[in-house]
């Protein structure tokens, strides 16, 4: 199957945020920025982690408790 590109909705949306980002962020970030709930983000990243489009990126551990899920856009995706 060929990964298809994020074009329209809020999928694309969730890939613009990634790519505007200056480092990689948190799905509750994400969910801010766009006033949806994180649930619905977390739904569009998976896909556009296997998709290839977005990655995930190790949190380092900022406390107790498992560290937040960190993502960016793919590089050279662009």
């Amino acid at each position: 199957m060929t990964p298809q590109p994020a074009r329209t909705g809020r999928r694309a949306r969730v890939l613009a945020a990634l790519r505007d980002a200056r480092k990689p962020i948190s799905i509750a970030e994400i969910a801010e920025q766009l006033g949806v709930h994180p649930n619905t983000v977390r739904f569009h990243l998976e896909a556009l982690v296997a998709d290839g489009q977005a990655e995930r990126v190790e949190a380092g551990p900022t406390g107790p408790g498992r560290p937040a899920q960190m993502f960016r856009a793919h590089r050279g995706m662009d």
